[in-house]
């Protein structure tokens, strides 16, 4: 949720190179390699360097986050999601 509130703030997001995080936020966040404090270092000191870079990865990242999490898809995915769980009960009934 941290890192949604960042985006909605337009705040460039660094996040660990993990396959959870590349698959909520793809290319519009700067990936550092997975739980290494070097490169972490790094990817801010990049962003700190280049403004342009920054508020390009923040723009991208708010617009990333307005499409994907609006209420109406949390609230479709979710009746999608209860849908099927009560066609399997019904179905193991």
């Amino acid at each position: 949720m941290a890192t949604l509130g960042a985006a909605f703030s337009r705040c460039a997001i660094v996040a660990n190179d993990i396959p959870q995080y590349r698959e909520i936020w793809g290319d519009d966040a700067l990936y550092f390699r997975a739980n290494d404090a070097d490169s972490l270092a790094a990817a801010i000191r990049t962003l700190s360097n280049q403004r342009d870079l920054c508020q390009a990865y923040g723009n991208r990242a708010f617009q990333r986050a307005r499409v994907r999490f609006t209420s109406k898809r949390m609230i479709d995915e979710y009746l999608q999601l209860y849908h099927s769980l009560l066609r399997q009960n019904s179905v193991a009934a």
